[in-house]
């Protein structure tokens, strides 16, 4: 059962002020081969040592200290239950994935995981190393109402395997100065992708380290998944593929025009979202966690950027339609501390995390209304809390056994199209006959 509000709160504040997002000196070890350095030392223990007089649990997840949220949420956590030491394995992002399989495949006594992405939880479930909560929950009255879409997104088999912590929506991110600039009208709520594209085009000018450009876009698959979505013909995993058509049309055209950074100069150069802060990009297509990093590196001096926010563009003649992506917490299903990791879980996901994740700028899995009031700190841009989560949502990558496969396959031939190496009619032909070789082939 989860504790009340009122003890976390008095927790919270002997360990820092709630609105420290990055506040604290948690303790972690950084996973950066095939061992850490807590497995390497006599530090490490089993479920059943102490630790003092604590239990100590193990905790896995990525970018531990920057931003630092999580650091944060672990060390609430533990002045919460402070019969618990959370040891946490941070591990680069990047690796993250690859590292926890290994480390679970190896039987590393990690308790309490984060999946990053669905191609991770699906291979979690596959291999048996998540367990099922769906009894934890019952037992423990869990209110399932308070996660919205997100429980049926990520049953499989009429099995919950995580209880999200994070459920992410896109958002559309805009530099005012440069709008004021250009003349031009500041997003809305009710943009199309064709005003998106009218805006980058009057936004974009100069040439070389002077070049400002109108959008961005991210050189991941999911980044064009999203718009493409918009047409409502489902997802990329059993949906209609000619749903990419305008999407690719508008990217390649806007890429011919320099109104954004074409695909091989934005991989060259690793580009990410944070190239936003430099001033030189119109407008940002990304996750809601920006919201957070925008909100939390201006506070530590790391831009100065004249920023709003708005609902992503939507395609002309469709519905607002969105794309969600999930972070579940996770159990080890061969945890020997069932107890402690529940209770870990519970307070990552539950309502506890969401307040001070909502603090942060991030976005929660878990909302109610005293979450939502978070946003009205006059620190997040007017609207927001309408923002976080959008009314109608589609998860893009639903958890399935060929979720890997398809991702891979898609993000291939889109990059083929921004490349100049294929047509935009001839790639979702192909992602068409692709897709159904994957599926025999997974039969």
């Amino acid at each position: 059962m989860r504790k009340k509000w009122t003890v976390l709160l008095a927790a919270l504040l002997t360990a820092s002020s709630i609105a420290g997002c990055a506040g604290g000196s948690g303790t972690s070890e950084s996973v950066t081969g095939d061992k850490t350095a807590e497995t390497q030392s006599e530090a490490a223990q089993t479920e059943g040592q102490k630790s003092g007089e604590k239990t100590v649990l193990k905790f896995a997840c990525w970018d531990y200290e920057n931003p630092g949220y999580d650091r944060d949420l672990i060390e609430a956590f533990m002045e919460t239950y402070p019969e618990y030491d959370v040891q946490v394995f941070d591990i680069p992002a990047k690796e993250y994935p690859t590292k926890v399989a290994v480390m679970l495949a190896g039987d590393e006594d990690i308790d309490v995981f984060y999946s990053k992405n669905a191609q991770m939880y699906n291979s979690l479930i596959t291999k048996n190393q998540a367990m099922d909560l769906t009894d934890l929950l019952k037992e423990n009255n869990v209110d399932m109402s308070c996660y919205g879409s997100v429980v049926d997104d990520l049953t499989v088999d009429g099995k919950l395997y995580g209880l999200t912590y994070r459920a992410d929506s896109m958002l559309l991110y805009y530099n005012k100065d440069l709008f004021d600039q250009a003349g031009v009208a500041y997003p809305t709520n009710d943009w199309t992708w064709d005003d998106y594209a009218d805006a980058a085009k009057k936004i974009a000018h100069g040439d070389g380290d002077d070049k400002v450009y109108g959008g961005f876009w991210e050189t991941r698959g999911n980044i064009f998944w999203t718009p493409a979505m918009g047409e409502d013909m489902g997802n990329i995993l059993d949906g209609d593929y000619d749903m990419f058509k305008r999407t690719l049309d508008m990217v390649v055209d806007l890429q011919d025009s320099g109104a954004i950074m074409d695909w091989a100069t934005n991989r060259s150069l690793n580009t990410n979202a944070r190239s936003f802060y430099q001033g030189k990009i119109g407008m940002l297509h990304h996750g809601s966690w920006v919201l957070g990093w925008l909100i939390q590196d201006k506070e530590a001096g790391k831009h100065n950027l004249n920023w709003g926010v708005a609902e992503l563009p939507s395609w002309p003649g469709k519905g607002k339609i969105n794309r969600n992506s999930y972070t579940p917490v996770c159990i080890n299903s061969k945890t020997k501390n069932l107890e402690g990791a529940w209770k870990l879980l519970d307070f990552l996901a539950g309502k506890e995390g969401a307040m001070r994740m909502a603090d942060c700028g991030m976005s929660p899995g878990y909302l109610d209304e005293d979450v939502l009031k978070v946003y009205s700190d006059p620190k997040f841009p007017e609207g927001v809390a309408e923002l976080i989560r959008p009314e109608d949502i589609r998860m893009d990558l639903p958890a399935g056994p060929i979720t890997n496969a398809i991702s891979d396959m898609v993000t291939e031939e889109i990059e083929l199209v921004v490349t100049g190496n294929k047509s935009v009619d001839d790639a979702i032909r192909d992602m068409k006959e692709r897709r159904e070789e994957i599926r025999k082939e997974n039969q």
